[in-house]
């Protein structure tokens, strides 16, 4: 509950320079989180996936839910997040996949990020490099996850 209140605090010092973030047609953007807080690593594929391959990134249609919240649907149907056999929580854009109301957080970068509940990180289990060659599923951080961890932001199209 208190995490809810800091969050809406949070948001009424922050709405003015939300407005546009994660609204209508854009892109996610895969954006450093840690020594190089922002630096642009990728985009997500229409199924919600981190690439560096720029032709491969999805377009994305945002819905505003009031100051903070935001539906994201892509060609792929509803994203969200999905769990894996192993229990692990990734984030997943499907035909099949309940939407989630994510809430857009403006406190770390120069520019917004996506949040669900306390996932603010978001990490791979494989290495930046690969993303050069394969399309890496994002799943909620985990303490013991390797570097790269990525928040995700927004660039309008």
């Amino acid at each position: 509950m208190l995490r809810r209140i800091v969050f809406a605090a949070l948001a009424g010092v922050a709405t003015a320079i939300l407005d546009s973030s994660f609204n209508g047609t854009g892109q996610i953007r895969a954006l450093a989180h840690g020594t190089t807080n922002g630096t642009d690593m990728g985009c997500l594929t229409d199924a919600g996936q981190w690439t560096t391959i720029e032709d491969d990134c999805g377009v994305f249609a945002g819905v505003r839910n009031g100051a903070t919240g935001v539906y994201l649907t892509s060609e792929r149907g509803s994203c969200g997040r999905a769990e894996d056999d192993d229990s692990v929580l990734y984030f997943n854009c499907a035909e099949d996949q309940d939407a989630l109301d994510f809430w857009i957080f403006a406190a770390y970068t120069n520019r917004d990020i996506l949040v669900y509940s306390e996932t603010f990180t978001w990490s791979s289990f494989s290495t930046f490099a690969d993303a050069d060659t394969n399309n890496l599923t994002l799943h909620s951080y985990r303490t013991n996850d390797p570097e790269p961890w990525v928040w995700m932001g927004w660039t309008a199209l």
